[in-house]
């Protein structure tokens, strides 16, 4: 039961981060990848003992180090927004801020879209569902190699997908989380999250749906 144990505490290889935002912002993964918070409140909450919340003016959370992604991975976190307009949810770049690799974001039509790029080739995929209700929802980005392709879970259950026409990797990726910078714009997000898991794996529907079933049962959703 490897949805349990990221939970709990005995995480798998394969976790490359694991930030429970409980008013702290450490890697509780193997690796020690420390987030680095600016001008970020914490609210109590269902979710453990509480979420981090961000101003949609100048809050994110920064992550300096090599994110030991290359392949396939996922990406799962929980967020609640009411948001309707476009803010981005997590954000990696290589080297530069001119030259991202991927981009999680609510886009403009209040639902999650889910990029890579390599500048040759840069895919998407857009939820079907909106996820602006106010209502605390659980969001993975999947990337999987062996199938060639980019899904997304909402709420535990399988939702969407595209064909991932990427054909480089980084050597070097930053990640920000919930903001997003480009040539000209910011896109800052404005409301909470929490339980971020970056894994160097891929998922399935029957794990989406574990992590979902037994989130509700710990947080009484």
């Amino acid at each position: 039961m490897a949805f349990l144990w990221e939970y709990l505490g005995a995480w798998a290889s394969t976790t490359k981060g694991l930030y429970h935002l409980n008013g702290w912002w450490w890697d509780d993964s193997w690796n020690a990848v420390n987030l680095t918070p600016t001008n970020i409140n914490w609210v109590s909450g269902k979710l453990w003992s509480g979420s981090a919340s961000f101003n949609g003016t100048n809050s994110f959370l920064n992550r300096t180090l090599n994110s030991g992604l290359s392949s396939s991975f996922y990406f799962r976190f929980w967020i609640k927004t009411n948001t309707s307009a476009y803010q981005s949810l997590i954000h990696s770049h290589v080297a530069s801020y001119n030259n991202l690799w991927t981009n999680v974001a609510v886009d403009s039509w209040w639902k999650i879209r889910f990029q890579m790029f390599d500048w040759t080739n840069n895919p998407l995929v857009d939820s079907t569902i909106f996820i602006n209700d106010n209502n605390w929802h659980l969001i993975t980005c999947e990337r999987n190699v062996i199938n060639d392709k980019l899904r997304i879970y909402i709420d535990g259950n399988y939702n969407n997908e595209t064909t991932d026409t990427t054909t480089s990797t980084p050597t070097y990726s930053v990640f920000n989380i919930w903001v997003r910078w480009d040539w000209t714009k910011t896109w800052w997000y404005n409301w909470l999250m929490d339980e971020i898991i970056i894994n160097s794996t891929t998922t399935s529907p029957i794990e989406e749906k574990k992590h979902y079933t037994f989130a509700r049962w710990l947080y009484i959703l």
